[in-house]
């Protein structure tokens, strides 16, 4: 009860403002569009259907904004995660060839060149690129693999939906 009060006393007019409405309201009248009629200085619907029409249309233009939302922090993430993945890989790249270049400048001391050796080593046997269940590299490239291909879909699911 009380919420169609509220209702009711956000949708009154002053009579300045309803006023500069009837020419809109005379003109939905005519065209047989009137979704909504000025009486007793209030704004109502014409009816209960219209009503919770609206609102559903409301509420499922909502979960449109909330499903877009939704996909762009799923691509913000995939972004963040590619390129924490790319900057490891370049630091490894960089380690490999600092490791070469102390290796190649120091011949007399052993114990470095014994720790270079052994680090070339782990990063010419082990390293490979994170791969996500095998499938695919994660590099900085993969955003725009990914661009890409949903931007093919799309391409491809317009051509069906005109033909």
């Amino acid at each position: 009860m009380s919420r169609s009060n509220e209702r009711l006393l956000s949708n009154a007019l002053n009579a300045d403002f309803q006023q500069m409405l009837r020419p809109y309201y005379w003109t939905q009248r005519l065209l047989c569009a009137s979704k909504y009629s000025i009486k007793d200085n209030f704004v109502l619907p014409n009816s209960r259907a219209y009503c919770a029409i609206s609102e559903m249309y409301i509420n499922i233009s909502i979960m449109y904004v909330l499903a877009i939302v939704w996909n762009i922090k799923n691509f913000v993430l995939i972004i963040v995660f590619s390129l924490g993945c790319e900057r490891f890989n370049s630091r490894l790249d960089d380690i490999r060839k600092k490791c070469t270049i102390a290796y190649d400048s120091s011949p007399g001391r052993s114990v470095s060149r014994k720790t270079a050796k052994n680090i070339l080593r782990l990063c010419n046997v082990r390293f490979t690129k994170m791969r996500v269940c095998g499938l695919f590299a994660v590099d900085a490239a993969l955003p725009l693999r990914l661009v890409g291909l949903v931007a093919t879909y799309c391409i491809v699911l317009l051509q069906f939906a005109f033909l």
